[in-house]
């Protein structure tokens, strides 16, 4: 994910392929103590994906882990976001910072005592809708059109302000 800052399609795991969610679904498995991960077909959730930056101790990354684990047993689906006691955290970042503990359990032998994650948007993350963007551009143009009316009723007040005052002055 940090080199092609996205999600990949597919997961080699030993000697069987597993897409990204049925892939982060094992890992949840096996990051909180199953002994045995059954190969089951896992729907992902809608990406709502998130830029975030966070330091998660490991009460809180095995607390994500159980939510991931309880939530897509119970649905057969992943989570889009999950609640935990540091906030929240969406599918795309729940599953990058579920592989960077497996990852570290995998070369050191346990789990760490904290993990940091700073995830990076992918350039495909948002798909722009012209629609919403016509209507926000017509929007900002109706509310530039005011503030110039505005703009110009103001300055009709002041130079008439300013000419009674100095024809007051003069006639004084």
């Amino acid at each position: 994910m940090e080199k092609n800052k996205k999600l990949p399609e597919n997961v080699s795991v030993g000697n069987r392929t597993l897409d990204t969610p049925s892939y982060a679904y094992a890992l949840s498995k096996v990051l909180t103590g199953s002994k045995v991960v059954e190969n089951q077909t896992i729907n992902g959730p809608q990406l709502d994906i998130r830029r975030i930056s966070v330091k998660l101790t490991k009460n809180q990354y095995l607390e994500i882990a159980s939510k991931f684990r309880n939530f897509t047993s119970r649905t057969q689906c992943c989570p889009a976001t999950i609640s935990f006691s540091g906030g929240k955290i969406d599918f795309y970042n729940a599953v990058y910072l579920l592989s960077k503990i497996g990852r570290y359990r995998q070369l050191h032998g346990k789990l760490p005592v904290a993990m940091q994650i700073s995830t990076p948007l992918p350039l495909n993350a948002y798909h722009i809708n012209s629609k919403a963007i016509d209507t926000r551009i017509k929007n900002l143009k109706s509310q530039i059109r005011k503030t110039i009316n505005l703009m110009n009723i103001i300055n009709k007040r002041i130079r008439y302000s300013g000419n009674k005052k100095n024809h007051h002055e003069a006639s004084g």
